[in-house]
């Protein structure tokens, strides 16, 4: 298969990379439309008095949880994935409320990860991430996978503007 017919730049690393672009502080919006969160929390034991809501979650919701050990520290995030599959009037319909409009998918995405954020705060310390936060937790999660260093994002603009943005 040759990558010509789909007229890719297999030299550019943003061809290669899921991510679209941080669309709000802590969320990514993917180049599918699918949205991407990430929560930092504490590690807790789990007990009849404190649980984490258990809500409807539809087709096209996905969660994962892991450790980074960075800095002689441990941290652990929670990943939240929302992949809207939208109907022929473009509302989606595979959300936790009501249907939403696709103009409106971003916003229904930071609202729920609010929700969750508040939701886990009620059991374990936790808090969303901002632009820096999200950046940090993907270049740990690049480096664990053996890029060089600076390698693979350097060709995301996204990436460059918030480098300048923070440093």
């Amino acid at each position: 298969m040759s990558l010509k017919e789909y007229d890719i730049d297999d030299s550019a690393i943003d061809e290669w990379l899921p991510w679209g672009g941080l669309i709000r502080p802590g969320v990514m919006k993917n180049k599918d439309d699918s949205f991407l969160g990430v929560i930092e929390y504490t590690p807790y034991i789990a007990s009849k008095y404190k649980k984490i809501k258990d809500r409807n979650y539809q087709n096209g919701w996905s969660f994962w949880s892991e450790k980074q050990h960075r800095q002689g520290s441990d941290h652990y995030f929670l990943t939240v994935s929302w992949n809207p599959f939208y109907t022929g009037d473009r509302k989606a319909e595979n959300t936790l409320t009501a249907p939403v409009r696709e103009k409106n998918a971003a916003d229904y995405f930071v609202k729920e990860m609010e929700t969750f954020v508040q939701e886990i705060s009620e059991v374990t310390a936790c808090q969303s991430g901002n632009f820096r936060f999200f950046v940090l937790y993907l270049v740990f999660r690049r480096k664990i996978c053996g890029y060089a260093r600076n390698s693979i994002l350097s060709g995301c603009a996204f990436i460059h503007g918030l480098k300048r943005e923070f440093s």
